[in-house]
């Protein structure tokens, strides 16, 4: 599912290419060239990877996505996307992007103009308690999304980092949960833990990219790889903890968890594919100055994953405990 939905021209794009192709056309003919082709590029992945997170977390919650439920995590996927694009390249402040979201019709560039019609397209999907829980979690993902612009700052704190990272990452992926009124607290709280898991773990594979742009993320503060792998191993373990409090049917429980521990797995592989190329020194200057193709490679490629299939399978549930 994972290499699926990391290939461009996999199922998982095709899928939200066909379900959202209306919405798609009309946002590219809003668009007046203020809006970059990567733009667009940005929105259908952030659908793409809603609509797969989403599909997992039916898995738990014992619901099968409907037709109707599956163009909602597209357009969300869309929005998510969106709030990101309008805070990191339109750098709009919170205000206007709550303006958007507490008053839809109040766009006025091309962006937010586009914006505007997601939204519209994720509340026709929805009833009145889920287009206000929608809402509520979108605001608390801007919030992150917003402070997270801070960690472009060499200066902010370890625990400053740890908790913009978690609270972006959480934030969206209970976002995916929100459409999914079953799920109720402690659950709701595993959920939210799982999606900062998620979040370190694309800062880690992001590490190349993040020390050429001079984005502070966990790994600052590491004192070499094998110090990033303990750190990461404890948030899984943690994380994993909080999903055995919950009353769940134990092979949904088994499943959902087996699928992030694969995806644990992989990019803690790719990560000791970094330390072998840097040599073991966790030098942010010197990474910054390597060549990209040094670090090329996809987690969830068929070599990867034969390479990594011993520790996959090597999986119990108790064991995270």
């Amino acid at each position: 599912m994972a290499f699926q939905a990391n290939r461009e021209n996999g199922r998982f794009h095709r899928r939200v290419k066909r379900k959202a192709s209306a919405v798609i056309l009309q946002s590219r003919k809003l668009n007046d060239g203020t809006v970059s082709e990567r733009a667009f590029l940005k929105m259908q992945w952030y659908m793409v990877s809603t609509l797969f997170m989403s599909e997992l977390i039916a898995i738990l919650a014992g619901h099968k996505i409907s037709q109707e439920e599956e163009g909602a995590f597209c357009f969300l996927g869309a929005l998510i996307g969106l709030s990101d694009i309008l805070v990191d390249d339109y750098h709009l402040e919170g205000p206007r992007i709550e303006a958007l979201l507490l008053n839809p019709g109040a766009e006025n560039s091309a962006i937010e103009k586009i914006f505007g019609l997601y939204y519209q397209a994720l509340l026709t999907e929805l009833d009145t308690d889920k287009a206000a829980r929608l809402k509520e979690g979108l605001l608390a993902l801007v919030h992150f999304q917003i402070a997270s612009l801070r960690q472009f700052d060499a200066r902010l704190s370890e625990q400053e980092t740890e908790a913009i990272t978690r609270g972006k990452g959480g934030a969206s992926l209970r976002l995916c949960a929100a459409l999914f009124p079953a799920l109720e607290e402690p659950l709701q709280g595993a959920i939210y833990r799982l999606g900062g898991l998620i979040q370190f773990l694309n800062d880690a594979q992001d590490l190349p990219r993040d020390a050429r742009d001079g984005v502070t993320t966990f790994i600052r503060f590491r004192e070499n790889f094998q110090d990033a792998a303990r750190f990461l191993g404890a948030e899984r373990r943690a994380t994993f903890e909080a999903f055995m409090a919950p009353t769940l049917a134990h092979w949904r429980r088994h499943y959902f968890l087996f699928c992030f521990h694969a995806m644990y797995v992989l990019i803690l592989y790719k990560l000791s594919h970094y330390a072998h190329v840097c040599s073991n020194r966790l030098d942010l200057e010197q990474i910054a100055g390597m060549p990209k193709e040094a670090f090329r490679v996809n987690p969830f490629s068929p070599g990867f994953v034969w390479a990594s299939f011993g520790w996959i399978i090597n999986f119990r549930p108790k064991a995270a405990e």
